[in-house]
């Protein structure tokens, strides 16, 4: 019995371990701010900086949430969030929830990196092709 509890404590420590070890490899973990956008859209493209959509991205080891407002009024835009995934240089966001009916249940595949304290993002949303570039915050 002492063996069986000794492999079993042994087998939970290492999974925790590697576990940590992935978390603190996530350079993605933490809270963002979007700085600059780019959203082409069929018909227009739509440009802008902080000061004109604030928005917020926070991500944990395997879940996100977003918000945003429009400035200067501070209206209230969209929010959302779910699970996802990264592979190589590509992102997975599962929308399990959102504020915007054509999101919610979707999953949505981006390219994106991170330099220092910035993390880029483009891919399509529906039929919007999106670019954004987002702020760590400390």
């Amino acid at each position: 019995m002492k063996i069986l509890a000794t492999i079993t404590l042994f087998i939970f420590l290492a999974n925790f371990s590697l576990a940590q070890e992935q978390d603190s490899n996530n350079k993605l973990k933490g809270t963002w701010v979007l700085a600059a956008f780019k959203y082409t859209l069929p018909d227009t493209v739509i440009t802008g900086n902080s000061k004109a959509f604030n928005s917020m991205k926070i991500f944990d080891s395997s879940h996100f949430i977003y918000i945003g407002k429009a400035l200067p009024d501070h209206v209230f835009k969209r929010a959302g969030g779910g699970r996802y995934q990264i592979n190589g240089d590509q992102l997975t966001e599962i929308m399990d929830f959102s504020s915007l009916a054509n999101m919610l249940g979707k999953t949505f595949k981006y390219k994106y990196r991170i330099e220092e304290d910035t993390y880029f993002h483009s891919g399509q949303i529906n039929d919007i092709y999106v670019e954004e570039i987002w702020k760590k915050l400390e």
